[in-house]
């Protein structure tokens, strides 16, 4: 009950505990999902927690179908068994988001996880610097959940927030806003049969600059990304579509977040005329849904014992403690500016294994920061290069037996965008939910747990930390040679690296 006393709120009551575990995970996402089942299988009581009522996050309820990263281990696992259902598509990877919801569920499940959805978290009970457990509110009141490690998968990094973690937000070189964030859709009755004979993104963002010449759409949109869901008829598919965008993004005030989804709707029906006129294949289509959640790519970000970088990132750093790799590179959807997505830092020498260019872009558009303060020279990630991710990254400062895995780990913004990726962040969750259990058997807090134990374990689960993963030239099944040379092209107005011919 909350009573109003000369002006102030004054809650009453007390909060029962109603749950007690070993580990519980919070947020059901990628990195939730990975977590859950890997504590569980190693023998701790787990529960796991999600604000909505299903698991996946991005993957199912914002429509993020393309499954991107490095798969391994409980990764790999939900591949191999979306492939069975026919929730896969067999030349790129994107899923059937109704398919994934029921296959990671299963997972759960069959793992001996507990699922409690339909639950927000709303504060963390923190004694002494260790957390243990929080405050939850759901349909059938308040009530506390104990547990003797937590692991935040929130992606927003609330439960390290409300324990009072130190936490980070924003690019500090453009204003502190965010990525741009995009609310997907789905598009019914597509003929994929003409549309894939069509040269979509060669053609698609020329259309959409004449298109907002004419003011028939908003200028802060662009080519973006679709694919096809598998398994549909070819002349009547579903295509999930990643073109709306919203810029100055503050993604973690409210009222911003409800002003980008208002902005977005509007842009989406704007789209759907724009993709019935001017792409093949869309002429008689329709749209059928919008994502139930936003595409926020980048919120807060925890403190932790180590903060991965962007230059981290194009130079292909590894770690004694590494527990998850990544072959990407960065995705940065510019914050401010209605230009390309960023794909490099800045040194301010040239420095190997990362591709450097001080060379003006050719098209002498600027991507990323004029003059910018760590130097000319822009640095890629090259094809057959591959970063790793250690584990004091997902191991905040000030509180103990609280890990954190997915996009919120301990990161700047550049490297950031190198580790949220969807099956990089399933295998982080993997790698906590392993650590926290071993932890517990150890009777150590996770900051103090055995790396190289830690390491053995998660190589015996499939994390194939030893041995280097295969790279591959962007959109080609073929594999880098270790001996190639590459170049940076510019196409359309994006940087783009590739195997020199």
């Amino acid at each position: 009950m909350v009573k109003m006393e000369k002006g102030k709120m004054k809650f009453e009551g007390e909060v029962d505990v109603k749950y007690e575990v070993d580990v519980l995970v919070v947020g059901g996402g990628s990195a939730g999902f990975g977590a859950a089942i890997s504590a569980s299988r190693n023998g701790a009581k787990t529960m796991l927690v999600e604000k909505y009522g299903c698991l996946g996050g991005l993957v199912t309820l914002g429509l993020v179908c393309y499954m991107a990263g490095y798969p391994e281990g409980v990764g790999k696992e939900l591949l191999e068994r979306l492939k069975e259902k026919g929730g896969l598509g067999e030349k790129i990877r994107i899923c059937d988001p109704e398919k994934a919801k029921y296959v990671m569920e299963q997972m759960a499940i069959e793992s001996g996880v507990k699922i409690l959805y339909w639950t927000y978290v709303i504060d963390s009970i923190v004694e002494n610097n260790v957390i243990k457990g929080v405050v939850f509110q759901n349909i059938s009141g308040r009530g506390a959940i104990l547990a003797k490690r937590v692991i935040d998968c929130t992606g927003d990094a609330e439960v390290s927030y409300f324990a009072g973690v130190p936490v980070e937000v924003g690019w500090e070189l453009m204003d502190g806003y965010n990525q741009a964030v995009s609310l997907d859709f789905v598009m019914s009755n597509v003929d994929l049969n003409s549309f894939s004979s069509s040269d979509f993104y060669s053609t698609v963002q020329m259309k959409i600059e004449e298109a907002a010449k004419k003011g028939k759409l908003p200028r802060l949109v662009e080519k973006g990304y679709l694919g096809p869901f598998p398994n549909r008829p070819q002349d009547k598919g579903d295509v999930y579509v990643c073109t709306a965008h919203s810029r100055k993004c503050r993604t973690t005030d409210a009222e911003d977040l409800t002003r980008i989804v208002i902005e977005q709707r509007d842009q989406i029906q704007k789209l759907v005329e724009f993709y019935k006129e001017n792409v093949v294949g869309f002429e008689n289509a329709w749209l059928s849904y919008t994502a139930s959640i936003l595409g926020v790519r980048e919120s807060r970000r925890i403190v932790g014992e180590y903060k991965f970088t962007g230059e981290d990132l194009v130079l292909a750093k590894k770690f004694k403690d590494a527990i998850a790799r990544d072959t990407h590179g960065f995705d940065i959807h510019n914050p401010v500016e209605d230009l390309p997505h960023i794909k490099h830092t800045h040194l301010k020498e040239p420095k190997e294994p990362a591709y450097c260019t001080d060379s003006e872009r050719e098209d002498g558009r600027i991507c990323c920061v004029k003059n910018n303060p760590k130097g000319k020279y822009r640095a890629y990630l090259k094809p057959g290069q591959y970063y790793e991710i250690p584990y004091r990254c997902l191991i905040p400062v000030k509180i103990d037996n609280l890990l954190v895995a997915g996009r919120c780990i301990s990161t700047d913004f550049e490297g950031q965008a190198g580790t949220r990726l969807i099956m990089t962040c399933i295998t982080m969750g993997h790698a906590a939910g392993t650590a926290t259990a071993l932890s517990i058997k150890e009777n150590v807090v996770p900051r103090k747990l055995n790396v190289e134990y830690l390491r053995d374990k998660l190589v015996d689960e499939g994390i194939n930390l030893k041995e280097e993963p295969p790279t591959y030239v962007k959109g080609s099944p073929r594999e880098v040679p270790k001996d190639a040379e590459f170049i940076v092209t510019t196409k359309q107005g994006e940087d783009d690296i590739r195997v020199k011919r």
